[in-house]
């Protein structure tokens, strides 16, 4: 009879003294792998966007997110608040706020383009 080995797995998470939690040794964040699932990408469609992370690495954190949702959404919304007050103090800087507001119509015009693209 073969005997499985069942220890629980460490979750492949790593924070930092700024609060950021990457996944593993790598430089993608938690919120990253976490947005992309609740857009409903496929584990192999998020390994394939952060080919750094492992697809197993990716089942561990959607896991780890689904075991514990209330503490990863208290998390995002924390991530969320502090990305937005650095927005706004970069937005406050003189003629600042009409580059950024550049670069979104370019951002915005890009998507617009690759989902016209992706329904032909």
């Amino acid at each position: 009879m073969v005997k499985l080995t069942y220890d629980e797995e460490r979750v492949p998470l790593r924070g930092t003294e700024g609060g950021t939690v990457y996944v593993g040794n790598t430089k993608v964040a938690l919120e990253g792998i976490i947005f992309a699932h609740k857009q409903g990408k496929t584990p192999d469609e998020i390994q394939w966007a952060f080919d750094a992370v492992s697809l197993g690495d990716v089942y561990s954190v959607i896991g780890y997110y689904l075991h514990r949702p209330h503490e990863v959404e208290e998390y995002l919304r924390e991530y969320q608040r502090r990305w937005d007050e650095m927005v706004e103090e970069l937005e406050s800087r003189p003629g600042a706020r009409e580059f950024y507001d550049r670069l979104r119509s370019i951002r915005r015009q890009k998507e617009l383009a690759e989902q016209a693209s992706s329904d032909e």
